[in-house]
C-alpha cells in the first residue's frame, strides 16, 4: 500500500485531501505532520512514496526540510509535490533548485485538481 506524507499546519486541507483520497478508492496509508519535527520524526521511522509539502510552518521553512530530504540518500527519489499559498518572485524556482517535481498554488487549484496532481505520483 502506498504511503503519502502531508506535512502542512492546516488540519482541514490534510483532512479534506485525505477524504478526496479516500472517496477515490486510493489504496494509501496517510501520514500526517503539522510540523517539521513531526515530519523530520516520521522521515526517520517511514520511507513514504509521495511527500506534499506546505513552505510556511510553524517551526521553520518548509524548502529547508526539503532540501534534507533530497541529500538524504534513502530519501531523495521520493516524489516532494511543495503545496503552498507563499508565493514569491523565486520560490517556485527555489523548490525545482533543491529537487521539488511540482510548486502548486493552492489558491489557484480546487482540491480536485490537487488529488489529480497526487495521484499522478502514486
Amino acid at each position: 500500500m502506498k504511503k503519502i506524507l502531508f506535512i502542512e499546519d492546516e488540519r482541514i486541507i490534510v483532512d479534506l485531501l485525505k477524504d478526496i483520497l479516500n472517496s477515490e478508492e486510493c489504496q494509501c496509508d496517510f501520514l500526517s505532520a503539522f510540523t517539521i519535527t513531526e515530519a523530520q520524526d516520521i522521515l526517520k521511522k517511514e520511507k513514504p512514496d509521495l511527500i506534499l509539502l506546505d513552505l510556511l510552518l510553524p517551526d521553520g521553512y518548509g524548502l529547508d526540510l526539503l532540501k534534507e530530504i533530497k541529500e538524504n540518500k534513502n530519501l531523495k527519489d521520493i516524489p516532494v509535490l511543495v503545496l503552498t499559498n507563499y508565493t514569491s518572485k523565486n520560490g517556485d524556482e527555489w523548490a525545482k533548485i533543491l529537487g521539488a517535481d511540482e510548486y502548486l498554488i493552492k489558491a489557484n487549484l480546487n482540491p480536485s485538481e490537487i488529488v489529480q496532481k497526487i495521484k499522478k505520483y502514486i
